[in-house]
């Protein structure tokens, strides 16, 4: 067994630095054009989804939770979230577009933005790897349009 791996290791490090060249070509090449192009369309439609209905729904217990923690002071939120076994840094970012009484919609906005943007650059990943705008936009959308991602 392991003198297999000892005979297929220098084939192997050939691999490695083949996909390390492709890496490296894949972020020197591309139309930057078309890749912005295709992010901010992508991104238009995952914010018109997202932000469509955005205060419509109840808030649910976890978002009750991420309010409460988000409208904390800092020092105090921030022991909370440790002690939860919780990173300290979605709750300071909810925290400044939260405030004591804020609705659905302005405690959903940060995620919804930031969701958005990620369809945008998953799109230009998908375009970048799969090698056609097709395949980015398919990417992209699969990501902007899937239900666990919309509300």
């Amino acid at each position: 067994m392991i003198s297999d791996w000892v005979r297929q290791a220098p084939q192997l490090a050939a691999e490695r630095r083949g996909r390390w060249d492709r890496f490296r070509a894949w972020c020197a090449a591309g139309d930057i054009g078309a890749d912005w192009l295709l992010a901010l369309a992508v991104t238009l439609v995952a914010a018109l989804v997202r932000l469509r209905r955005l205060g419509a729904a109840s808030l649910w217990y976890n978002e009750i939770v991420t309010l409460n923690r988000a409208t904390m002071a800092f020092p105090a939120m921030l022991a909370d979230a440790l002690a939860n076994m919780h990173l300290p840094t979605y709750f300071a970012l909810v925290g400044l577009f939260a405030e004591p009484g804020t609705g659905a919609a302005g405690l959903r906005l940060p995620s919804a933005v930031f969701s958005s943007l990620a369809a945008g650059v998953l799109a230009v990943l998908g375009r970048r790897i799969g090698g056609t705008v097709w395949t980015g936009m398919a990417a992209g959308l699969l990501f902007a349009l899937a239900p666990f991602q919309v509300l």
